[in-house]
């Protein structure tokens, strides 16, 4: 820890700085100064942990000094020092925030006792703060999963209306309202990597300054937007604004599309499921339409302007392909039905009366299924018995309905293969990001934000997949990694703790101690000391 020494008294303050261990201790006198005068500008340069001051100094007292240090610095301890013992400066010094009064002259013994007491408390009030820290985060994280619970009870009709208007108002949710209507949206880069993150960032302001707007954040799966009317017909209104404002947040980014699927308007929170429903229905669209676009479940209702959602009767061979191959490369699992209802609408009636159709269009989806596996270098062979014999589904294919099961099966699997073959992808990135982290983990700016764009990919991504591969979080990582290089320059060096710990990442000297002993259990000069003495 550092710390500043202010004594007018030449021989007295020689004496306090030189002939005290404080290194040895753990400390650093980072200056000194015959006044207060004097000190201030230079305490403000450095900014110390723990300030000795004379209170009867020539031209600023030690008293004056240390109610502006407090003023400037509010966590500095400041143990004063004095001849007298005045009952009146004792209190002036308490009602300052001094933390210690000490009699001079100062036993050596006794100032560093007093130094380390007030090391410690520094220590405990940094844990403190960092405790309330992190309790303030956890709340707010708790609030947010609690909204996020309701609102998908609300989305999935699993809530009786009396219990989420309530649950809303606690937690500061309107539900009120005349009608509604589901949105579902969702952007993603064309180079086939989570979306451009200032984009994201763009369009969570936009969802955030739409009124009458409930948002859930689905992470990669896009938004789901709660539009609430407070009369007839506004619903259809705000979402026109709405569709226009994400659209416009958008335009800057030319490798970004987006997409968008929109239920029903309905009049009652228990109907919002329907609304939901369709659309997601429409939602799945987007492997069949252009992006960039909001598309309706329905055709035109209400006087609104829609945009019908299914494709034409009959598809060409090679644009049923394409749109295959899109949902392969970008569907969700959970998705097979809605796509493999919206390809086999397109198709048309045929596939109600003629066998041979219904054949052509397995075998057609399966070669699609197999060339994809083939393209991302995953192994067709993974598939399952019953999805991989094609001659067998050929012919257990009797109706509309078994044609159904079959398809939904076979896109299910190939999802999860590509999702297993992705997973073998981004580990790279994770070995990468170890690399990156070995070779800069002394930058005191290095961050899962900075790493994330290094490998660029989002930073909630970056998370989430480094710990499933790492079984410990970014920060868990660093920490150790930092860790480790402090240990070896402790026992390997005699450099200061301040030197080891800014080469570790860390410019506050402090807050390298605190991390080393909550990861270590002890303090860096108990561990150099510690090892020195076993070697």
């Amino acid at each position: 820890m550092k710390v500043f020494l202010v004594e007018d008294e030449s021989m007295m303050r020689s004496g306090i700085k030189n002939n005290m261990p404080w290194e040895r201790e753990g400390f650093e006198i980072v200056g000194d100064a015959a006044n207060g005068m004097q000190a201030y500008p230079m305490i403000r340069q450095k900014q110390p942990d723990i300030l000795i001051t004379d209170i009867f100094m020539p031209c600023m007292d030690g008293l004056k000094l240390s109610r502006l240090v407090k003023t400037e610095l509010p966590h500095i301890k400041i143990l004063a020092l004095s001849e007298r013992k005045e009952f009146q400066h004792i209190q002036r010094a308490i009602s300052i925030g001094i933390t210690d009064f000490l009699p001079k002259p100062v036993d050596s013994g006794e100032l560093m006792k007093a130094v380390k007491n007030a090391a410690a408390d520094l220590i405990k009030e940094e844990a403190a703060r960092r405790k309330l820290e992190r309790f303030r985060e956890k709340t707010v994280e708790n609030r947010r999963l609690q909204k996020y619970k309701l609102l998908l009870a609300v989305l999935s009709g699993t809530m009786p209306e009396q219990e989420i208007l309530g649950q809303g108002k606690r937690l500061g949710i309107d539900f009120q309202g005349s009608e509604f209507a589901v949105l579902l949206f969702g952007m993603r880069s064309h180079t086939n990597i989570p979306a451009d993150q200032e984009a994201e960032k763009c369009i969570r302001e936009c969802i955030k300054e739409l009124k009458h707007t409930i948002a859930v954040d689905r992470g990669r799966d896009g938004w789901v937007l709660l539009i609430k009317g407070d009369r007839l017909g506004s619903v259809n209104d705000r979402l026109n604004l709405c569709c226009t404002r994400l659209t416009e947040a958008l335009q800057p980014y030319r490798e970004v599309s987006f997409f968008g699927g929109i239920g029903r308007t309905v009049s009652s929170l228990s109907h919002i499921p329907y609304s939901c429903r369709d659309a997601e229905k429409a939602f799945s669209g987007r492997h069949f339409q252009d992006q960039n676009q909001f598309v309706y479940c329905c055709k035109e209702e209400g006087g609104l302007q829609r945009k019908e959602f299914y494709a034409s009767l009959l598809m060409q061979s090679k644009e049923a392909r394409c749109r295959l191959d899109h949902f392969l490369r970008n569907g969700l699992c959970g998705e097979e039905e809605a796509f493999v209802n919206s390809y086999l609408d397109a198709v048309g009636e045929g596939l109600y009366k003629f066998r041979v159709l219904r054949q052509y269009v397995t075998l057609d989806v399966y070669l699609g299924v197999i060339t994809f596996l083939d393209g991302i270098g995953a192994e067709a062979c993974s598939l399952s018995a019953e999805a991989s014999d094609i001659n067998r589904a050929a012919e257990n294919i009797h109706s509309r309905d078994s044609l159904k099961a079959y398809l939904r099966m076979l896109l299910k699997e190939a999802v999860e293969l590509r999702d297993e073959q992705s997973g073998e992808k981004y580990g790279f990135s994770v070995k990468r990001s170890l690399a990156y982290i070995d070779t800069y983990y002394s930058r005191s700016d290095l961050s899962l934000n900075t790493v994330a764009a290094h490998l660029k990919i989002s930073p909630g991504y970056f998370s989430s997949l480094f710990h499933q591969k790492m079984g410990k979080t970014f920060v868990e990582y660093l920490t150790g990694v930092r860790m480790e290089h402090a240990k070896k320059q402790l026992c390997g060096t005699d450099k200061k703790l301040s030197q080891i710990g800014y080469e570790a990442g860390y410019q506050d000297n402090h807050y390298f101690s605190y991390i080393f002993k909550k990861t270590q259990g002890c303090t860096p000069s108990e561990y150099r000391k510690r090892n020195r003495k076993q070697r």
